[in-house]
């Protein structure tokens, strides 16, 4: 995948495999003929969570004729991600039934970073992942912990020096008041999985299966472009808001530091994962 510059780091690919990022997708019925069904995210619209949101609602709505309906709910009003995939686990096993991306993550704070050296003994707000723990302690970080809601005033008050996350995601929430530097260092991809739980799969009739899976064709189809269009326009902004965005930042320095992790991941993980990899290695 390419955004707005290269896509060069190798650690991208451990997220993608190891986290079920932030779609879901569960049963909320009622009993009329017309059904309505929960989609949740974590992030605000105008983000890539929405444009998935969109395409699956408008796709579903057309294919059922109006009797499938997708009711969002944006801003993790039903929970960050752990609590979402907890609503979606409720319903036992968890089918993946489309796939997205939300761009290339990279680390704003008030200082410039141009190559991996310069984050060493800085704190980093990360996501509790196991790809997030090793890699930053890896780049010389020390890695912090909390609910993506409470990043803003953490950043503010010198809880954390720094935070990750798409050139979007940082401009909608208005990181940039508070962390006013955003290197493009694209140390790692966003990707984002539709869930369906598997009491409400059993619970639809064929017909209403199809129509699912080709709603969530559309968001695998679509959505990723719509997303990358997103980060550009985000940067495009922020620059014209006098926001600093450091361009010349040394990926290899990162690369070098997270290829023996992606070798050892990918391997652990089988076939699948080290053709993604290769993949991967293969984007200019």
């Amino acid at each position: 995948m390419t955004g707005e510059g290269t896509v060069s780091g190798p650690s991208q690919i451990i997220r993608g495999l190891v986290v079920a990022a932030a779609v879901a997708f569960s049963a909320g019925a009622n009993a009329q003929d017309v059904k309505h069904y929960r989609f949740a995210y974590d992030q605000p619209r105008n983000t890539g969570y929405s444009i998935a949101g969109d395409l699956f609602a408008d796709k579903l709505k057309e294919l059922s004729k109006g009797t499938m309906i997708i009711d969002q709910y944006p801003g993790a009003q039903l929970g960050q991600e752990p609590q979402v995939l907890q609503l979606v686990k409720a319903g036992d096993v968890l089918h993946v039934i489309g796939t997205g991306s939300q761009g290339v993550r990279s680390i704003y704070s008030k200082k410039e970073i141009h190559k991996v050296d310069d984050i060493k003994g800085m704190k980093v707000r990360v996501q509790a992942t196991a790809t997030e723990d090793t890699m930053f302690p890896a780049y010389g970080a020390q890695t912090v912990h909390m609910p993506f809601g409470s990043v803003y005033t953490s950043l503010q008050t010198g809880v954390v020096d720094a935070a990750e996350n798409s050139i979007n995601v940082y401009l909608v929430n208005k990181h940039y008041e508070v962390a006013p530097v955003l290197s493009i260092t694209e140390h790692e991809a966003n990707n984002a999985l539709v869930f369906i739980s598997d009491k409400l799969w059993q619970s639809l009739s064929a017909e209403q299966r199809q129509w699912v899976l080709a709603a969530a064709a559309e968001v695998s189809a679509k959505e990723p472009a719509k997303a990358f269009e997103l980060e550009r326009n985000a940067a495009t902004k922020l620059k014209s808001m006098g926001v600093k965005i450091v361009d010349d930042v040394d990926k290899k320095s990162f690369t070098a530091i997270a290829d023996p992790y992606l070798d050892k991941l990918a391997k652990e993980l089988g076939p699948h994962a080290e053709k993604i990899k290769n993949l991967i290695r293969s984007i200019n």
